[in-house]
């Protein structure tokens, strides 16, 4: 199963979470907007795939379950 998530005035918050979340991510969409390729979280897409319960979370599952490891623990492996 699949679902495409759009970014919207309404879930905008969840995408920046996600971004957060995910330095990669965060650092991807810095370096677009920089060079102009990319426009903002407005212009942002996310393909969930996998069960129906999983897509049910939307973005919320995606930042719970599978943040970066780094990002659970915190700076040095600290707990956050």
């Amino acid at each position: 199963m699949k679902k495409t998530i759009v970014c919207t005035p309404e879930n905008a918050p969840e995408f920046r979470a996600l971004a957060r979340r995910w330095p990669e991510l965060g650092q991807l969409i810095d370096a677009l907007k920089a060079q102009d390729l990319f426009p903002g979280l407005r212009a942002a897409r996310i393909t969930l795939t996998g069960d129906e319960k999983q897509i049910a979370k939307g973005l919320a599952g995606v930042c719970a379950e599978n943040a970066p490891e780094a990002q659970k623990t915190g700076p040095a492996g600290g707990a956050l």
